[in-house]
C-alpha cells in the first residue's frame, strides 16, 4: 500500500508539471508549416484561408485517408478537410485552401486540396490527422501534428503560437522545418507565403568563396533558404566548359544558428597556380538545376 501511494503521488506531481494546454509530440514526417485564417478579410493579402503542409522527412509519405482538421480556440468540435491521395516527396509542400471571408486579396497558388472551413484569423487550433474521422475533445490525442495559435487552449509545448491576423499567417521557423514540439517557440507571425506541390525549388545564396591551401581547394558557401533543394554540385571552368568536381550530390544541411546553413567542399587543385573559376549549382526536388554563383581562386 505504501508503494502504491508513493507511485500515485509521484504520477500526480508529474501531471501537475505539464502545461494545461499541452498536446502530444510533433511529427517526424509531415508537419503543419503555415496557417492563415484572414483570407478575404479587410487588409488580407490572399482571398482564402489556407493550411500548408511540408514533408520534413527524407522519404515520400502517402496522404491517402489523411485529413486537416480545425477547431476554435477553446472548442471541442472539429471540422474536417480530406487530403488527396498523393505521395508527398521529401521537402515538398502541399496547399489546402479553405473558406474566404470576403473579396479582398490575391488568388492563392493552385491548391492541392479544397475545403470549406472558415479559420479564425487570430486564434484557433489546426490538427493533421492520419484518419478521416473527426477528432473529439478540446485537446485531442492521436494526431500527426497540432498547432494552437493565439489564445488557443490546446497546443504543443509550453505555449501557443503567436496570434496571426488578417495580414499575417503563422509560419514554422527554419523554412518550415523547426519542430521542437513547442508551438510558441516554433512559429512566427509573418506575411503569408503559400506553397503548393508545384512550388519551384528556391535557394538564397549569401556567399560563395574559393580558397586554396597548398594543392588543396576548399569551396565554402552559405545559404539562408533551401526550399525544395536536395543538394548541390560544384564545377570548375575549363576551356569554355564546366567540369563537375564532386563525385556525388552534396546534400543540404539543417540550419545552424540564425537559420543559416554553412556548406563546404574540398578537393585537389587542378592547377597549383593561376586564377580558376568555380561555379555552384543547386538541384531541386523536381530535378531542376539552378546556377547560383561563381567564385575565383
Amino acid at each position: 500500500m505504501t508503494i502504491r501511494i508513493a507511485v500515485t503521488v509521484a504520477l500526480l506531481a508529474v501531471l501537475a508539471a505539464l502545461p494545461g494546454g499541452a498536446a502530444g509530440a510533433g511529427s517526424t514526417t509531415i508537419v503543419l508549416s503555415e496557417i492563415y485564417g484572414g483570407g478575404g478579410n479587410a487588409g488580407a493579402p490572399y482571398d482564402h484561408d489556407f493550411v500548408e503542409l511540408l514533408n520534413v522527412s527524407s522519404s515520400p509519405v502517402n496522404l491517402n485517408g489523411w485529413t486537416v482538421q480545425y477547431a476554435t480556440a477553446s472548442g471541442s468540435s472539429w471540422q474536417v478537410t480530406p487530403l488527396p491521395n498523393v505521395s508527398l516527396g521529401p521537402r515538398q509542400h502541399l496547399l489546402v485552401q479553405e473558406a474566404s471571408g470576403g473579396t479582398n486579396g490575391a488568388v492563392l497558388p493552385a491548391p492541392d486540396a479544397i475545403g470549406t472551413i472558415a479559420l479564425a484569423a487570430s486564434s484557433g487550433k489546426v490538427a493533421l490527422v492520419a484518419s478521416p474521422a473527426a477528432l473529439t475533445g478540446a485537446c485531442p490525442t492521436g494526431v500527426v501534428d497540432l498547432v494552437g495559435y493565439g489564445s488557443a487552449t490546446c497546443f504543443e509545448g509550453a505555449a501557443a503560437a503567436a496570434a496571426p491576423s488578417n495580414a499575417n499567417s503563422v509560419q514554422r521557423k527554419q523554412g518550415g522545418r523547426q519542430d521542437s514540439n513547442d508551438n510558441g517557440a516554433d512559429f512566427d507571425a509573418a506575411a503569408p507565403q503559400p506553397q503548393n506541390t508545384a512550388s519551384p525549388s528556391a535557394v538564397r545564396l549569401l556567399s560563395f568563396v574559393a580558397a586554396r591551401t597548398g594543392a588543396i581547394l576548399t569551396l565554402h558557401w552559405r545559404t539562408a533558404m533551401e526550399d525544395g533543394i536536395v543538394g548541390y554540385h560544384v564545377y570548375r571552368g575549363h576551356d569554355g566548359r564546366l567540369l563537375r568536381l564532386d563525385a556525388k550530390l552534396i546534400p543540404v544541411l539543417l540550419p545552424g544558428s540564425g537559420r543559416l546553413r554553412f556548406h563546404a567542399w574540398q578537393g585537389p587543385l587542378a592547377r597549383p597556380a593561376g586564377a580558376e573559376r568555380y561555379v555552384l549549382q543547386a538541384v531541386g526536388l523536381d530535378g531542376r538545376r539552378i546556377w547560383l554563383g561563381s567564385a575565383w581562386t
